[in-house]
């Protein structure tokens, strides 16, 4: 049987599964999601430490346990800093890896807001 996940479900279990693991260089998080798979996109400032890795290892195995019958994959990206950052150029990402896709989570850029 075919599991299928809704948008509030998905948010509901990031939210939860967060709780405690937001390192400071987490910039944002992506989800995409089919009837079969789920795919999480973590966004840093610096290369993704072992710190960072094991935390978003431990939300994927948080929402992994929500959704037995998903596979899930994450994937890590690192934000060029010494380039201006808005919020909005992070929320123009394509969102179509699957069928459905959301953002989970993201941090507030100063640059967003002048000096």
């Amino acid at each position: 049987m075919t599991e299928t996940i809704s948008y509030s479900s998905i948010i509901l279990s990031f939210n939860r599964a967060l709780l405690g693991e937001v390192t400071e260089n987490l910039m944002a998080i992506i989800c995409d999601w089919n009837d079969s798979h789920i795919n999480m996109r973590c966004y840093f400032s610096t290369e993704a430490s072992d710190i960072d890795i094991d935390s978003i290892e431990c939300v994927a195995t948080e929402v992994a346990a929500d959704f037995s019958a998903h596979g899930i994959d994450v994937e890590y990206f690192t934000i060029d800093l010494s380039q201006p950052v808005d919020n909005q150029s992070l929320f123009s990402q394509r969102l179509d890896v699957y069928d459905r896709s959301t953002w989970i989570f993201s941090r507030r850029e100063l640059q967003d807001y002048g000096d």
